[in-house]
């Protein structure tokens, strides 16, 4: 079951806080340089943090709440139809993002894009203007004690103002990333509950 709120927001127009991966506190200034589980050392194959020390839905929200998997974000992306939509904020802004829906149950799902600089995709003239990133659970390796890459989940669409050209409609994606710890970047988190 997914939370309907980022983690720190009041509101699901909310951004809530954001995360540095292996964090347990807003915009911490320092991340982990190693992940030791149930006293193992995540070493260069990666592996997961949910339900560890690290895992910053645990750590704020308690009880069976965890940073979601890769997985388990595919999962919602495969079984679920979403479109544009907005939500007002605590703050009675308006704000973006894409609205969920269960092909299964019809529950509905608002997911922020926060409004990222504008990213050129390859060497194609496509402009995604907005994004929504989202911390996963997934370390996926190391390199060095000083350096590690991990998952994130992006949400970002094509608005029809970028390279406009008539009749041209809103395009999505809804894909994973691949990131590193350096420099230290931040990002929102949407919890799942494990029963």
């Amino acid at each position: 079951m997914w939370a309907t709120l980022n983690m720190g927001a009041s509101s699901p127009g909310d951004y809530g806080d954001y995360y540095a991966f292996g964090t347990t506190t807003p915009k911490s200034s320092t991340v982990p340089s190693s992940f030791t589980i149930n006293g193992t050392m995540l070493g260069s194959s990666g592996g997961s943090i949910a339900g560890s020390s690290y895992d910053a839905a645990k750590a704020n929200w308690g009880g069976k709440w965890l940073l979601p998997t890769t997985t388990e974000w595919e999962e919602l992306k495969n079984n679920c139809t979403y479109q544009m939509a907005t939500s007002i904020n605590s703050n009675g802004i308006i704000t973006e993002g894409l609205l969920l829906t269960s092909n299964t149950n019809g529950n509905q799902l608002f997911l922020n894009i926060d409004d990222v600089p504008a990213k050129q995709i390859g060497y194609t003239t496509i402009t995604y203007s907005d994004f929504g990133r989202y911390l996963t659970s997934i370390l996926y390796s190391y390199t060095s004690v000083t350096y590690y890459a991990y998952r994130t989940y992006c949400i970002a669409y094509k608005t029809s103002y970028d390279y406009y050209k008539p009749g041209m409609t809103e395009s999505y994606a809804f894909s994973e990333e691949l990131e590193s710890d350096t420099p230290i970047k931040y990002f929102m988190v949407r919890p799942v509950f494990h029963p």
